[in-house]
């Protein structure tokens, strides 16, 4: 019987179609229903899945997707994906309970998810059972590539990059105040322009003002976020997603701070997903 995962954020979805056998793996821009309604999702499906795919029938799809907690938007995808897989039974369920079943599987414990955007939760080895809205970007978000990103940009256009690094930056990205002003008012995917400065980052985290920029995004993300579940002290951290993974270094600094030690951080859920379903 072939089943397909899919474990979506807001940037980008991975796509696994297997077996007991063999695995097929489709990476598409991610699906989240909060940014493309439910027949933008059918097309995506349409032109860059089905097309890889033609001559496998699934019987079950299981998609794991950011913005997929609210009913309303769950349904978004769960239409779409039926009209593509019309003789599969089709699963929608959060980002976050994808993560959560890839990092611990059947065991409680605390997930976080630290890509585009932000997400955590306790999960009590089957179902996410106590969940703090992160808001999205414009109101949180705390830690996640976007709040990073809008720091970067922010420290950028203000001219508190030092002259070398203030010349890299604009060396990638050859944008005004009023370009990047207008990208994020009037273009879609605000979320993924900020997000998009990662790479940069990353290169260049060797450099103080980097450092003060992805600690200070961290240190929200535990004084908004974590710190306010009970007992998260009694469980190390379990982490998904580009940013943390790597950023690792000084996210484990920053837990450490806060009494938090981390377990694992993996940069994409999708493979430890496909092992829980294969197991399960």
């Amino acid at each position: 019987m072939i089943k397909v995962i899919v474990d979506s954020g807001s940037t980008k979805a991975d796509w696994r179609l297997f077996d007991d056998e063999s695995v097929i793996a489709i990476t598409t821009p991610g699906l989240n229903p909060y940014f493309i309604n439910s027949e933008e999702i059918a097309s995506i499906i349409k032109e860059q899945v089905l097309s890889k795919i033609s001559g496998f029938t699934p019987v079950a799809i299981y998609f794991y997707g950011a913005g997929c907690g609210a009913a309303t938007r769950k349904q978004s995808v769960m239409d779409a994906l039926m009209k593509c897989f019309t003789e599969a039974t089709v699963f929608v369920e959060t980002d976050l309970l994808g993560a959560a079943r890839a990092l611990l599987k059947k065991e409680p414990g605390f997930a976080v998810i630290l890509g585009t955007g932000t997400n955590s939760g306790y999960y009590d080895g089957a179902n996410i059972i106590k969940s703090i809205d992160s808001l999205g970007y414009f109101l949180g978000d705390e830690g996640s590539g976007a709040a990073i990103g809008k720091k970067l940009l922010r420290d950028y256009l203000r001219g508190y990059f030092p002259a070398d690094l203030h010349h890299k930056f604009s060396l990638v990205c050859p944008m005004n105040r009023e370009m990047v002003l207008e990208q994020l008012y009037s273009k879609p995917f605000p979320n993924r322009f900020l997000a998009s400065w990662m790479p940069f980052a990353i290169e260049h985290q060797s450099q103080d003002i980097i450092q003060k920029i992805v600690r200070e995004s961290f240190e929200e993300f535990f004084t908004g976020l974590l710190m306010h579940y009970e007992g998260i002290e009694k469980y190390p951290l379990c982490i998904a997603g580009s940013v943390g993974y790597l950023f690792r270094d000084i996210l484990a600094e920053t837990a450490k701070d806060y009494g938090i030690r981390i377990k694992i951080s993996i940069q994409s859920p999708i493979d430890e997903l496909l092992v829980y379903h294969r197991l399960y």
